[in-house]
């Protein structure tokens, strides 16, 4: 079939950032197409006005929701029906380049019927997002790829077109026939925070379908701490779940390798030690003490010869007595 811009429908959750959800929708407006549905779920403080005061320029729908991204996607997806064929998943901090919708639409026309997925180009500016150890790792590995570890090779500032292993939750259209089959893993609702929840969805997605990347379909997100934590805090945090739910990707898929995985993240740690050097940024040192955090509270889950879904069920355990 040929897509057109009103076959696509936008899912933004959001939670107490208001500034970046109006910067989003402008950013829409300057689309220049007509869409089919923009959904903001809303986890925090009321943003109804602001979302509604773009209804004349543009199909915007205001939900609200129990906090967790998971949570909020979910509910968005079931305010769609068959009416929808393409679904936007985008982090409310995006904003697009000059006809990057139009450029989407475009090449969903140009593929062939096994595609399920297509990501958008995220282009990174920060110091923080693209520098020397990801332009090391891209040059050695082939981008949107997944190793043995469980790590990925990231892709981004693409300048051709890509076939991928994954996809980014914030990022990327999919074909409505797909996100209604294919559900999210429920153990993700309750956490405080759904780290690399686009892995675990999309790469077993991928071992069955085909992911791609758009390199003209351009966008751009911040590099900024969430909600306003403290940056100490934040970045605890992060090291800690991030480094929990990287071995909750590595438990849910047997072709990976737990002893691969936890010697990538003793290297991952010396390359942050490397970066808090190069940058004399704190949130590196962080972040540290969040990864080894993690590292210490899961040496049971990981070396354990338990079966992986009882594993799975412990580690999630573990996160939810330790989200507050």
């Amino acid at each position: 079939m040929k897509y057109s811009s009103k076959d696509l429908a936008i899912i933004i959750p959001t939670k107490d950032r208001p500034k970046q959800i109006y910067r989003h929708l402008m950013s829409l407006v300057d689309q220049n197409c007509e869409l089919g549905r923009v959904i903001v779920v809303d986890s925090g403080k009321n943003i109804e006005e602001i979302v509604l005061s773009f209804k004349d320029r543009l199909p915007v729908e205001y939900y609200k929701s129990q906090p967790g991204q998971v949570r909020q996607r979910n509910l968005g997806i079931s305010m769609l029906n068959d009416t929808t064929n393409l679904v936007a998943w985008m982090d409310d901090d995006v904003t697009y380049y000059e006809n990057s919708i139009n450029h989407m639409i475009k090449f969903w026309n140009l593929i062939d019927s096994k595609t399920v997925g297509v990501g958008f180009n995220m282009i990174y500016q920060s110091k923080n997002n693209f520098n020397i150890f990801k332009l090391i790792s891209n040059k050695l590995n082939r981008p949107g790829s997944i190793k043995k570890s469980g790590q990925l090779t990231p892709f981004s500032n693409l300048t051709n077109d890509i076939e991928v292993q994954y996809l980014s939750g914030g990022a990327t259209v999919w074909k409505y026939d797909i996100i209604k089959k294919y559900k999210h893993d429920d153990n993700l609702l309750d956490l405080k925070w759904a780290a690399c929840e686009d892995w675990i969805y999309s790469y077993p997605i991928g071992k069955k379908f085909k992911l791609m990347a758009c390199a003209s379909s351009k966008v751009q997100t911040e590099d900024e701490i969430r909600n306003n934590e403290r940056p100490i805090n934040y970045y605890i945090d992060r090291g800690k779940i991030r480094y929990s739910m990287r071995l909750y990707f590595v438990l849910t898929n047997s072709e990976l390798s737990r002893i691969l995985f936890f010697f990538s993240q003793l290297l991952f740690t010396i390359k942050l030690l490397a970066k808090l050097i190069l940058y004399l940024d704190l949130k590196y040192l962080y972040e540290i003490f969040g990864t080894t955090k993690g590292i210490l509270i899961n040496l049971d889950v990981l070396f354990s010869i338990q079966h992986p879904n009882k594993l799975v069920k412990k580690l999630i355990s573990k996160q939810k007595d330790q989200k507050d």
